[in-house]
């Protein structure tokens, strides 16, 4: 009994700590632990039976296990440490310093549930994941909402430390006999990109990102042998391919005529570069050779297809329509 209200008060005391200072609520109200937690069954069995067994035990699953994203939280095949990034943070054993294997443990694992034993074919028994029951077995979830006030003036994200410069080094402190300060704070040294260098994954979780990726990839392949009259971007895992551009060095507009001819829908960005537009004409007094890239860009470029929907027989379609383009000029 005491335990059960230890848990409700418990229960209690963090709800109260939610509640906003201005509201009205009564305090101290009396705990009630309802009866029919304690008038469960206490048999294993409710009818008479020649053989008693012992009774099972085993994990509940539930959301922990369902909300598991298996497909990056398995080990990589062939391994590398920017895959499965899941599997590399929480599942991955660390063997060069054993504290980080415990720490990992202590970190991941939810519960002491007994592992069941399971046996091979010539007789070896081995134990189940110690991951899958220990972490994933948690049927429940726990979230907060965090609701920052807005005020007037710059709304910093919850998590920034305006001070944390103040923190780290010390104003008017110590300094070397040749005059360098000791305790200094230094961001970005060399290739870095910041102070601790960020963990890279090439995972891609937005399957929609996926098939944009597999689409700029074609299109790369495909125009891979006319370097010369097509001018595209190199592959880069970072890009989002939002968009797919090519560059043509002349003859761009004819491409665009042909295209058009095939129903092959594309845009161009920017068609009328900032410079040319009236506004900023009329305001700036610009000159039409004022900003010769923009007006290279805005006359050589073409945005192609990269919609989900868009199928590899499609892309390549659109490809043999530019590629016969130049085939036939030669």
């Amino acid at each position: 009994m005491e335990y059960f209200k230890w848990i409700d008060t418990s229960i209690s005391r963090i709800v109260e700590d939610l509640f906003p200072v201005s509201a009205r609520f009564s305090g101290g109200v009396t705990n009630v632990i309802d009866s029919h937690i304690l008038e469960r069954n206490k048999y294993q069995n409710k009818f008479p039976i020649t053989t008693r067994y012992a009774s099972t035990e085993g994990s509940a699953k539930g959301q922990a296990e369902l909300n598991y994203n298996w497909k990056t939280g398995h080990a990589p095949i062939p391994s590398d440490d920017n895959d499965n990034c899941l599997w590399q943070k929480q599942r991955k054993e660390r063997s060069d310093i054993s504290d980080r294997e415990t720490i990992r443990k202590s970190i991941n694992l939810h519960s002491n549930t007994p592992l069941p034993k399971f046996a091979q074919p010539d007789g070896t028994i081995y134990e189940g994941s110690e991951y899958v029951f220990r972490n994933l077995s948690k049927p429940y979830k726990l979230e907060k909402l965090l609701k920052p006030t807005i005020h007037g003036g710059i709304n910093y994200p919850p998590d920034k430390d305006r001070n944390i410069i103040h923190n780290f080094v010390d104003r008017a402190g110590e300094v070397s006999p040749s005059g360098v300060p000791l305790n200094t704070f230094l961001v970005g040294q060399g290739t870095g990109q910041g102070i601790i260098e960020k963990q890279q994954c090439d995972d891609i979780l937005d399957p929609n990102l996926k098939k944009r990726v597999q689409i700029a990839k074609r299109y790369i392949k495909n125009f891979s042998g006319f370097k010369k009259e097509i001018l595209f971007p190199k592959f880069s895992k970072n890009n989002s391919y939002f968009i797919f551009q090519v560059f043509f060095k002349n003859k761009r507009d004819e491409i665009l005529n042909i295209l058009k001819s095939e129903n092959i829908g594309v845009s161009i960005h920017y068609a009328t570069p900032l410079p040319k537009m009236t506004y900023y004409k009329k305001r700036y007094n610009y000159k039409r050779n004022s900003f010769l890239n923009a007006d290279i860009y805005g006359n050589s470029n073409i945005s192609l297809p990269v919609y989900p929907e868009l199928k590899m027989k499609e892309v390549d379609f659109i490809c043999d329509t530019i590629i016969k383009f130049f085939k036939n000029e030669k």
